[in-house]
């Protein structure tokens, strides 16, 4: 539901307010080939790291980087971790 302000302004409905202290929202990538993925991800200013391929888990550094998205492959496919 929508309330005018005093001053005619529009809240946004409470369901559709951001919480600021949640982190943002990170694009799904689940069923894009990894080159689709990377070339989106680069759009959306993310860097994907690839942590399991086709079952086999890989070794990945522990340094926290904002913006990057670790993600598994299966066949090529993005595939849900």
């Amino acid at each position: 539901m929508s309330v005018e302000g005093d001053q005619g302004s529009r809240l946004i409905p409470e369901q559709n307010q951001v919480d600021e202290q949640s982190p943002p929202k990170k694009p799904p990538y689940i069923g894009h080939t990894l080159d689709e993925a990377r070339k989106l991800a680069a759009q959306q200013g993310y860097a994907l790291r690839v942590m399991r391929m086709d079952g086999e888990n890989l070794l990945g550094t522990t340094e926290v980087v904002p913006n990057r998205i670790d993600i598994a492959v299966e066949n090529g496919i993005i595939v849900p971790r």
